[in-house]
């Protein structure tokens, strides 16, 4: 079984120490496999079987030690769940103290956006102040919770801890008004525990009133139909017990102290005990009348000395606790500090040469006099120059291995598949410190050097840790000592820190061997965006590809020889191919053009690469890009199935590595207006213009572009964006003939707002749909989103039952008589809802279909009015080709007005066709940026129309009177005539003919 397997298999059952053999076979089997979640998490099953079982000091010593050990950045949430019972252990324990310290540092992993984790935070703190007696304290804890929007669980905790603080304090008023609130909650809930917790805060404020009655009739309530109580009804119990003997009813007090002295006598309760023997005590004195009273004072004397006895014992007690703590501490930290400096000063001296094999032998020296280890092997994993050219080190296939033992260091190279079973592989998968006790988990981990298992000789523990370059693991440090002593913890901390200082000598070593050659290919990638890039090693004729450019080539493997790529050109353009090799001999820049088979297309690629010559002369290598000619790349439009293949392999990259990307949509809403060897021409320059962008451009079937830029800088895109927005609506020439484009442009981030592809081209769709010319993602733009996953839902299911009842809205004024607009009565949307604003494509026709043909049954059946259908343009032209507007019905198209909904390039000859079929049309006023003058005073367009609830401006308005326009919105307009006004009414078919 998995890890993951035996994990569920364990947590799916009650726990008890008859498990613990079985928690520690899976702790070994997860060291084996160095999986440290399900290690931790083991732990904290460990933990939670000593809880159960009372082992209070062993609970508390496994969960200091695996926090110990833990990395809090990996696992935030293991961390915070150790966190959690370390401060219940204290809490238990009545050590308030040191609880309150480790709920201290839970306050810095919370995630500050998650606000049930803080409130139950807030929630934490206020029980600990409140038991240091720091009531103002924990009364603003308590209040921060109602005001972090706690569900309704959470305030209800909140409410009747705050209650039970303002009856501490006697603030009568105050603990009225937060119990009142509590008890409507609890009984909202159904929460039989917080009826019964705020039944006893009631007793208790009637007790703080002198109210004896209520207060011992709520008590009676709590304790009716309770026969035998658990721990937590006991201390309620005591305080019953006590209010009657504060009453003189001094017999039902011995009956009730008789009903639980059994569950008093068996509690592990010291505090509880007490209280009640006192309490038994009092009862016995206090029956006998004849010195009654006397006693009474006495023992009210003792109560009270008692209450102060224990207040001074304790402060006593944890002041002792709190100095002998802060010696050892003290004291430990002066020796950890004096380690770390003399760490810090014998290997910063030894990491002062310039070469990386005289650092790491004099490094290991020197370390080697502070801690003692006996061998020390350091893995690099990709040459030099992989260090400025990324995605490449990966399919680079030997490692250099520096291995120091006995003063001396030996230089080797191994291949990847030797590092099999070894602690690199480890490493490479873990990324992160690997410590192993050799004694304690014998874990079959093969020595690089040997070949051999480390527990076949003399070793004993093992320290690895990485070393990273810009997050990037480059290689790694191995530390072997042939003792224990390894595994220590301030050993492991000088271990740590030497790492560090080691890795930052590597990486600086790497940087000063390549500054000249990131500063060229850095500007040459600038200047030449491309489909993707490639190195190339002329001694070897090997083409290491990046992933983007193989995609693009449909290759499945990134690593090919020159040869074989030569089979990807066309075969009539191998020659120019083949030029290049004369370049390649020479050592020089080159540029070349030639066709290549891409994904079972025939494509016009560039192909442009330079050499990049070492400090010694020596050309290590060629890098270079293979980019679409500017005419060839704008000439495909990427289809919606296209694009969310290429969205859904880069996604996945980028949740595998932690990338972040930023995708920017823009539409070209006036491209119809140009003739179309211009459109041509202007789309190839929007191509280019946005490609100063980023290379990854891509040009849609819908006629919009999505450009790709990795990273999530707002402000920078923001920028780019605009700046690109301004270059496109500013006005360019092409051909002699100034083109002013209207654009717009809408962006989201990932992950940051959506994690799928999907959402990629929806999302950014809506941003375009926005009125703002540059729109980013907003709640709102997810809120309608989330609408129109809504509104397709439930436009599908009527769909799926292939009927529509059809709803009349009347409408007044206009030039003719009696008309109405069609609404829908869809299941689960109001009729009013704008539907159309929401709808997919592929939904909206089938939709349109189904409610056009029931309209035309029914208009038949009414024998006068005009009728207004809402109706997209893709449908509209749907219907024109499938023959749904037939000759026939001429006369009825008539009376029925087809009001667009949207644009399209070929707009006018649309409306031309549905005018010739026998239609008026009106336009939504959205649509109007889209139109020419020219074409609304033609007197194609009957009318406009507004959505319900918006107005169009006065100007406007002014504009359709003077065309002779009709205006459908809510309201009458003074001085318009041919003004439209809904009425308000919905009426269905039966109400119209009667």
């Amino acid at each position: 079984m998995s890890i993951r397997e035996k994990y569920k298999e364990l947590t799916g059952r009650p726990l008890t120490l008859a498990d613990f053999s079985d928690i520690m076979e899976l702790k070994s089997q997860c060291r084996q496999e160095m999986n440290q979640e399900y290690l931790y998490l083991c732990d904290i099953l460990i933990i939670d079987i000593y809880i159960n079982e009372n082992l209070w000091d062993d609970a508390l010593n496994t969960a200091v030690k695996a926090l110990g050990n833990l990395d809090n950045v990996v696992f935030q949430k293991i961390y915070i769940s150790l966190l959690d019972r370390i401060i219940y252990i204290f809490i238990h324990k009545r050590n308030y103290k040191s609880a309150y310290r480790y709920a201290f540092m839970k306050r810095n992993a919370l995630d500050l956006e998650n606000v049930d984790e803080v409130n139950r935070w807030y929630l934490e703190m206020a029980y600990i102040y409140a038991e240091l007696n720091q009531k103002d304290k924990a009364l603003l804890h308590l209040k921060a919770v109602l005001n972090n929007y706690p569900d309704d669980n959470t305030r209800s905790l909140a409410l009747s801890n705050l209650t039970k603080l303002y009856i501490d304090q006697a603030q009568v008023n105050e603990a009225k008004e937060t119990l009142n609130e509590c008890l409507s909650l609890v009984y909202k809930l159904e929460d039989e525990e917080g009826i019964v917790y705020c039944e006893y805060l009631n007793a208790k404020l009637h007790i703080l009133e002198k109210n004896y009655k209520l207060a011992r009739q709520s008590f009676q309530e709590i304790f009716k139909n309770i026969h035998a109580i658990s721990d937590n009804y006991l201390g309620i119990a005591n305080e019953y017990i006590a209010l009657l003997i504060d009453m003189d009813l001094y017999d039902e007090a011995y009956r009730i102290s008789q009903k639980y002295l059994r569950e008093i006598e068996t509690s592990s309760n010291l505090h509880v005990k007490k209280d009640f023997y006192k309490n038994y005590l009092k009862i016995y004195v206090l029956k006998n009348k004849n010195f009654r009273d006397d006693l009474r004072q006495l023992l009210q004397a003792i109560d009270g000395l008692e209450a102060e006895i224990e207040k001074v014992d304790e402060n006593i007690l944890h002041e002792s606790i709190e100095d002998d703590k802060n010696i050892e501490i003290a004291n430990k930290l002066r020796e950890t500090i004096a380690r770390i400096e003399k760490t810090l000063s014998i290997v910063s001296i030894a990491l002062l040469n310039d070469n990386l094999r005289d650092s790491l032998l004099e490094f290991s020296k020197n370390l080697e006099s502070v801690i003692n280890f006996d061998e020390a092997l350091y893995v690099m994993l990709a040459p030099g120059e992989f260090d400025i050219i990324p995605e490449l080190s990966d399919a680079y296939e030997k490692v250099s291995v520096y291995h120091y033992k006995k003063k001396r260091l030996y230089e080797r190279e191994y291949s990847y598949n030797e590092l099999e079973g070894t602690i690199v592989e480890m490493m490479i998968s873990s990324k992160h410190e690997i410590v192993i006790d050799f004694a304690e988990a014998p874990m079959p981990v093969k020595d690089l050097i040997t070949g051999a298992p480390y527990t076949d000789g003399p070793a004993r523990a093992l320290f690895a840790v990485p070393i990273n370059l810009e997050q990037e693991l480059i290689g790694c440090a191995v530390f072997v000592a042939y003792t224990s002593a390894l595994g220590e913890p301030d050993a492991l901390a000088n271990l740590k820190i030497a790492g560090k200082l080691l890795e930052r000598k590597l990486v600086a070593l790497h940087y000063e061997e390549n500054i000249r050659g990131r500063k060229q290919l850095t500007g040459f990638f600038q200047e030449n965006l491309s489909e993707g890039y490639f190195y190339y090693q002329p001694n070897t004729g090997r083409i290491i590809m990046s992933e983007r450019l193989a995609a693009f080539l449909g290759l499945n493997e990134r690593v090919t020889t020159r040869e074989d790529y030569r089979q990807l050109v066309v075969p009539e353009d191998r020659v120019i191919f083949d030029n290049v090799a004369n370049f390649l001999r020479e050592g020089e820049p080159y540029r070349s053009e030639y066709r290549v088979r891409a994904g079972g297309e025939t494509r016009l690629v560039m192909e442009k690469a330079v050499p990049y010559i070492a400090r010694d002369g020596v050309i290590r290598f060629y890098v270079g890009i293979v980019k679409l000619l500017a005419a060839e790349r704008i000439s495909y439009r990427y289809p919606e199935e296209k694009i969310l293949e290429i969205l859904e392999q880069m996604l996945k990259k980028a949740a595998s590595e932690d990338l972040k990307y930023t995708f920017a949509r823009f539409g070209i809403y006036n491209l119809d207006e140009y003739d179309y060897h211009l459109k041509d021409k202007i789309i190839a320059y929007v191509g280019d213009v946005m490609m100063q962008m980023s290379g990854s451009v891509y040009y849609l079937a819908d006629g919009s572009f999505l450009v790709i830029v990795e990273g999530d800088n707002q402000k920078d895109n923001e920028k780019a964006v605009k700046s690109t927005l301004e270059l496109l609506t500013a006005g360019f020439v092409v051909e002699d003939e100034i083109v002013t484009l209207a654009a717009r442009a809408g962006i989201i981030r990932y992950p940051k707002d959506t994690y799928n592809a999907p959402d990629v081209l929806a999302l950014t769709d809506l941003c375009l749909r926005e009125g703002n010319a540059y729109q980013p993602y907003t709640e709102e733009i997810r809120r309608k989103y989330l609408k129109k996953k809504a509104v397709n839902v439930c436009v599908a299911e009527q769909l799926k039952r292939g009927k529509i009842e059809l709803l009349y809205q009347p409408l007044k004024g206009g030039k003719e008589g009696p008309a109405y607009e069609i609404l829908y009565n869809i299941s689960g949307l109001k009729p009013e809802e704008e539907i159309w604003l929401y709808l997919d494509t592929s939904v909206a026709i089938m939709f349109e279909e189904l409610a056009f043909t029931t309209l035309l049954k029914e208009a038949t059946l009414i024998k006068e009015g005009n009728f207004f259908f809402r109706i997209s343009c893709e449908s509209a032209d749907f219907f024109l080709k499938n023959g749904h507007f037939a000759p026939a019905r001429k006369s009825l198209f008539r009376r029925i007005v087809l009001c667009l909904e949207d644009h399209t390039p070929q707009f006018v000859k649309l409306i031309d066709k549905l005018r010739e079929v026998g239609f008026q049309v009106f336009i939504d006023y959205r649509v109007l940026n889209h139109v020419s003058v020219e074409t609304l005073l033609a007197g194609s367009i009957a009318g406009v129309f507004g959505h319900r609830g918006e107005a169009v401006n006065n100007r406007l308005v002014a504009f359709f009177r003077e065309a002779g326009m009709e205006y459908l919105n809510d309201a009458p307009i003074s001085g318009y005539d041919n003004v439209i006004a809904r009425d308000g009414q919905l009426l269905t078919l039966k109400n119209i003919r009667q």
